[in-house]
């Protein structure tokens, strides 16, 4: 499709099939249609405050973390610089451009309010606004990655102090794909000086990641004619190798932390936009101007670099709800060096690392789980490998909330793996007359493997009492189960009197507390509870056997009388039997 400058146009895949035509796609753009932005982010008395809620508008939970956002990677596509530098401007191209879909019809019309503007010298950004309306083109792969607009309060506004801009510029740039740094006319030693005071500042080789944000200087009205992402490649180059050494150690720091930089040099968009009188119209934009931004929009959002992007990981993509968490761990902190790119970038990186870790020692730990003996020095060898990963003054918290989860997760295997070991042996084990047999051969495995839980004194004594008390639950459980079919077979040799008074012996001869456990007061509630249920189970046995020899006397009764008066004897038997048991619980 052709652009008003004759070159051809790229339009994004937003959900559509290869096949269609372009008369068949309908847009969702004219201009009365955009969803204004909101804000996001302020500051009072230097305090970060995250604005959630709006009047009749969306909440940011719902933008950021609703259903299909939630999970969604973002292409955060963020503009800051210097006050009334035109950020507000370049964003609502933007936004016109994704609405149009990347149609030729983007460059016609006027300039859609999404993000306040004006021309003349007034700030009107204040803090971070976000467009709330994310689109989501598909890229090669055919998975939807959202693209979300982000607008910076000025710089040097004269209302802001550094700490609230370095707070500014490092919460942006944290969640940024793309950071725009919006100049005029070159890169001057101011703008290079004040990147770095607010990115990279104090950061020491080797402490901090490197970034996978692109970071962009788009030279607005640029003093040469060499336009276009490749000619800005080739200043960029000549810029970091000239000036004095200062200048070059801070394009060498820039690298370090960033070295994902882009240029766009653009022309000076007409004299008509810098006027307070100029409402919009794209026509009264210089039509030079005009291509170069369509030529950057096809590139940054096509879905080949997307996908390329997304391949090669080298472009930071955060989830919807990672970046709402991003936000909200800022909330109501002081605007100073604490929320700097370099903390909340190392913070950030710290909390994925340890999540990536956390999965690959979960994953490792399971070869470990017929072969527990090797447990400790694993997990030795895995945290001596994770500590340097971790970066900056959080990074010894970081290894301490790892070693806490790999001791947890270590004695969790470990307690299954010897109660499952122990409940395996004992479903093949005969309980006959006492309960000597069992422990002989079982107890003295448990208890030697005991020593090799893992963490402080305090968490292996947690993991032992567990072990035992599961252990007596177990062997309590199976001993029960036993003994009732033991007192069912002993009863059928036992005569109606004989089983007076028999039950509750039977249990006190054969159900004794085990003192081998190593948590007394708990297994002994575990016995009772497993000799209540015994008695209740002999108990039942008692009573079958009673009513089956009253219904055997029963059927007799009409061949022979004289024995109604047995069964009476029987029935009374019984209730001394029940009574018996009863009132020795």
């Amino acid at each position: 499709m052709a652009s008003r400058d004759g070159h051809s146009t790229w339009r994004p895949n937003f959900g559509r099939s290869e096949k269609s035509k372009v008369s068949e796609i309908s847009y969702a753009s004219h201009d009365g249609n955009y969803t204004p932005a909101i804000q996001i982010l302020t500051t009072d008395e230097n305090v970060i405050k995250i604005i959630k809620e709006y009047e009749n508008g969306p909440t940011l939970d719902s933008v950021l973390c609703g259903e299909e956002h939630g999970d969604m990677l973002m292409f955060v596509f963020s503009v800051t610089g210097k006050t009334r530098g035109g950020k507000s401007f370049l964003l609502n191209l933007a936004a016109k451009y994704l609405e149009h879909q990347g149609h030729e019809s983007w460059m016609t019309g006027k300039i859609p309010n999404v993000f306040e503007w004006k021309g003349g010298k007034d700030s009107i950004t204040r803090g971070l606004c976000i467009c709330p309306k994310i689109y989501k083109p598909r890229n090669l792969r055919g998975e939807k990655i959202g693209i979300l607009l982000m607008d910076n309060q000025g710089l040097f506004d004269g209302e802001a102090e550094d700490g609230v801009s370095v707070a500014m510029s490092g919460i942006s740039t944290a969640i940024s794909s793309y950071q725009i740094y919006n100049i005029k006319e070159k890169i001057g030693s101011d703008n290079l000086e004040a990147i770095w005071r607010f990115l990279v500042k104090d950061s020491n080789e080797g402490e901090v990641d490197q970034s996978k944000t692109c970071l962009m200087f788009v030279i607005r009205d640029y003093i040469e004619e060499n336009y276009g992402l490749a000619n800005g490649q080739q200043y960029i180059e000549q810029e970091q190798n000239r000036g004095t050494s200062e200048n070059k150690r801070m394009w060498e720091s820039l690298l370090q932390q960033f070295p994902n930089i882009k240029c766009l040099p653009l022309p000076h968009p007409g004299i008509k936009v810098t006027k307070k009188s100029f409402e919009g119209n794209l026509n009264e934009i210089d039509e030079e101007f005009m291509s170069e931004i369509n030529k950057f929009f096809n590139e940054i959002f096509n879905p080949k670099t997307l996908n390329a992007e997304r391949e090669k990981q080298n472009l930071n993509f955060l989830t919807g709800s990672q970046i709402y968490n991003c936000l909200m761990t800022c909330n109501g902190t002081l605007a100073n060096s604490n929320c700097s790119f370099l903390s909340i970038f190392t913070e950030h990186g710290n909390q994925e690392k340890l999540k990536t870790m956390e999965t690959s020692f979960q994953s490792r730990l399971k070869m470990y789980v017929n072969n527990p003996s090797r447990i400790a020095v694993f997990m030795d060898t895995f945290l001596t490998d994770a500590r340097p990963r971790f970066k900056g003054n959080s990074a010894t918290e970081y290894c301490a909330k790892l070693e806490m989860f790999m001791v947890q997760k270590a004695n969790i295997t470990l307690q299954e793996w010897m109660v499952n070991r122990y409940e395996d042996k004992i479903r093949d084990v005969c309980i006959k007359e006492t309960d000597t047999i069992l422990h002989t051969i079982l107890w003295p495995f448990m208890k030697s493997n005991l020593n090799l839980f893992v963490g402080s004194k305090e968490d292996k004594q947690a993991s032992s009492d567990f072990v035992a008390k599961k252990a007596a639950d177990i062997y309590y459980k199976k001993l029960s189960e036993e003994k009732v079919e033991d007192f069912k077979s002993r009863c059928m040799n036992k005569t109606i009197h004989e089983l007076a008074g028999y039950g509750y012996q039977y249990i006190n001869d054969n159900f004794r507390q085990n003192l081998d456990f190593t948590v007394p007061q708990c297994s002994k509630t575990i016995w009772l509870k497993y000799k209540f249920e015994l008695q209740e189970n002999i108990e039942r046995i008692l009573l079958m056997i009673t009513v089956e020899d009253a219904l055997w006397f029963e059927a007799k009764e009409n061949q022979l009388f004289f024995l109604v008066e047995e069964t009476v004897t029987v029935m009374k038997t019984y209730c001394f039997i029940i009574f018996t048991c009863a009132s020795k619980k």
